[in-house]
């Protein structure tokens, strides 16, 4: 474990938990989809040596486990959205309409395809060129490039709300 974990894990690991950490916003819960996606790479270990882009492999299982635990919190929020309506908590209404504008977001993404939420997120979050996002998600550059127009797409057209709650942010 020690040598594989060296040679092919290590010298990746802060983007691997970077990854984690932009899907779902929160160190704790980057470090849980980090570890829940090591154990799956252990599992999994021989392909590291086969595949042709190792490190892509390894960042699409974190993303992987990073959209598990980002659909386990969209599950609780919603159960939970009652509980803090009610809640003596005094929050600006601004606040709350940007908190639910960042959680809609999140949610929306989730409900992307795999594909085309993984290929939005490392081509447009961690700024990763086509050939990469390609190897990644095992597909072609002209593929990828289609998941990506083809996610920002429905995320423009299902956001289009967002862009009001902007403007009234503004003086």
């Amino acid at each position: 474990m020690d040598q594989i974990y060296d040679k092919h894990i290590r010298p990746i690991e802060p983007k691997l938990i970077k990854a984690a950490w932009r899907v779902l916003g929160d160190e704790h819960e980057a470090g849980d989809a980090l570890q829940d996606a090591l154990a799956r790479i252990w599992k999994h270990r021989s392909q590291l040596k086969t595949h042709a882009n190792p490190s892509a492999w390894m960042l699409r299982i974190v993303l992987n486990a990073a959209y598990d635990r980002l659909r386990i919190r969209a599950a609780r929020q919603t159960e939970t959205l009652p509980e803090e309506i009610t809640s003596d908590s005094p929050s600006p209404a601004f606040a709350a309409e940007l908190g639910e504008s960042k959680s809609r977001l999140l949610e929306e993404i989730s409900r992307l395809s795999s594909q085309q939420a993984q290929a939005v997120l490392l081509h447009v979050v961690e700024e990763l060129p086509y050939s990469d996002v390609a190897a990644a998600l095992e597909c072609s550059a002209a593929t990828a490039r289609v998941h990506v127009q083809r996610g920002r797409a429905r995320l423009r057209e299902r956001l289009a709300h967002l862009g009001s709650i902007e403007q009234r942010s503004k003086p």
